[in-house]
């Protein structure tokens, strides 16, 4: 489907021809379905945003963020953080300014208004899972996470609010109908004790350091996906691929090396805790409950969901950095 510049206002309209027209590549419903699973509509429930892959005329690659306007503080935080990031020479996607000057632009999809952020599309080889737990990727990880946590305490003024507030009010429609008294107990708990931490280490990553957000270019690294930036635990960036190689079986190999490994790299930008396995504990277990909790709630709204029992037993495993 071809896009006329004009139905992206106020995006390049006076720009070079090369960005009179726009090729999205996902914007019918049923591409869209193909690809996620979700038609434009379900998929903006589910997650406040949405993704377009966009190719201009002399075949230049770029990425399009639609969201609701209640995510537009989140994406406007994204996108500084993102440019911020580019001029200090990391590799990650850059935000395209446009006409006026701005970083976010309204995009109107079949007559509906989003907010938009367009990026370079983030060239480089993705990580396959043999790949994943060699330990010096781990601590070329590890170190260019702490880099990027290190410059994005600039940044820490723009974010709405803290990781686990964000995942709480997320779920809060679940937690109102949630007669689960063991899930909630154990939430309560580690909420509790992660409070505590975020007061003392909070600091702004990443929110969603998991293997398929990185990419090789060369000898670099590129991170992608920073629509999760808030203020939370550093480790926390750690805590996500742990909790997928524990939970699942897409990244098998060993916990403690990915821990040892990381934490080598970390630390060369940002201080270890002395208590970081506490730390992990506490995190991994909030992960497997927020991914309960958001299993439930596509459950609510219509989807059909596979292996919510699993999902609540893993849940139940709580802050245990056991298999």
């Amino acid at each position: 489907m071809i896009l006329a510049a004009d139905s992206l206002t106020p995006w390049r309209r006076s720009a070079p021809s090369a960005w009179t027209c726009l090729e999205l590549t996902l914007v019918s419903n049923e591409m869209l379905r193909q690809w996620s699973g979700y038609s434009l509509k379900g998929l903006l429930a589910l997650t406040t945003h949405g993704f377009f892959s966009i190719t201009d005329k002399l075949g230049n690659r770029f990425v399009l963020r639609v969201s609701k306007d209640l995510s537009q503080r989140q994406v406007k935080c994204e996108a500084t953080v993102l440019e911020g990031l580019s001029c200090r020479g990391i590799l990650v996607p850059t935000p395209v300014r446009n006409d006026f000057g701005n970083l976010l632009g309204e995009v109107r999809i079949s007559g509906i208004s989003y907010t938009g952020l367009l990026m370079t599309y983030l060239e480089g080889a993705r990580f396959n899972h043999a790949v994943h737990w060699v330990p010096q990727v781990q601590r070329a990880i590890g170190s260019i996470i702490g880099q990027i946590q290190a410059e994005l305490d600039k940044f820490r003024h723009l974010t709405p609010s803290n990781w686990l507030d964000r995942d709480l009010i997320i779920n809060a429609s679940n937690l109102l109908f949630f007669n689960d008294e063991p899930i909630l107990n154990l939430l309560s708990e580690l909420v509790q004790k992660a409070t505590c931490i975020v007061d003392d280490q909070g600091v702004l990553i990443h929110g969603d350091a998991h293997p398929w957000n990185f990419r090789f270019r060369r000898d670099q690294l590129g991170v992608f996906d920073f629509d999760n930036c808030y203020i939370f635990v550093g480790l926390h960036d750690l805590a996500v691929p742990l909790q997928i190689s524990l939970d699942t079986s897409f990244l098998n190999g060993n916990p403690k090396e990915l821990i040892l490994s990381w934490l080598d790299g970390y630390s060369t930008w940002r201080p270890v805790p002395d208590f970081y396995r506490e730390i992990l504990e506490i995190l991994v277990g909030l992960l497997r409950i927020f991914r309960y909790l958001s299993l439930c709630r596509r459950k609510r709204i219509g989807f059909k969901i596979k292996g919510l029992s699993v999902a609540r037993n893993i849940a139940l495993k709580g802050a245990s950095l056991r298999t």
